[in-house]
């Protein structure tokens, strides 16, 4: 009895131990973020440094309301081509693959390709800054 007591009292610790994030792992749950429906200037604090976050939200609202407007379209793909990363350093290459739909209703297949720059600040990684290398767009309709 003494044995699955302990049993269970080690279960309990390791399953409520909460296992580090890495930068990799926050990078995918902001991108997920970004294309989900309860966007929010409050709930980018947790992915963003605070000079980046600091810019963002004093963005003009129709800046504000451009930078949110991303949740219309639907991610398709997101993949993650290289990570350098030292020990509080972080340089992440990405590719996000998304459908959009123009003003005309045509809908349209969006690859980007993005670097991230992230630190780790308190034992969170966060981002400091988002560079776009490239885009490339697939129209499925004639132009």
């Amino acid at each position: 009895m003494i044995k699955f007591f302990f049993f269970v009292i080690l279960l309990l610790q390791i399953s409520c131990t909460k296992s580090e994030r890495t930068a990799k792992d926050t990078l995918i749950e902001f991108v997920n973020f970004r294309f989900s429906n309860s966007q929010s200037i409050d709930r980018l604090r947790p992915y963003l440094a605070e000079d980046l976050f600091k810019k963002i939200s004093e963005l003009p609202a129709n800046e504000i309301d451009k930078f949110f407007g991303i949740n219309k379209r639907k991610l398709m793909k997101l993949k993650i081509n290289s990570e350098n990363c030292t020990d509080d350093t972080c340089l992440l290459t990405y590719l996000i693959q998304y459908e959009d739909k123009l003003e005309s209703k045509d809908r349209v297949q969006v690859y980007t390709k993005k670097t991230a720059q992230m630190r780790r600040i308190d034992s969170s990684w966060l981002i400091i800054d988002v560079d776009e290398i490239k885009t490339f767009l697939d129209f499925k309709n004639p132009i």
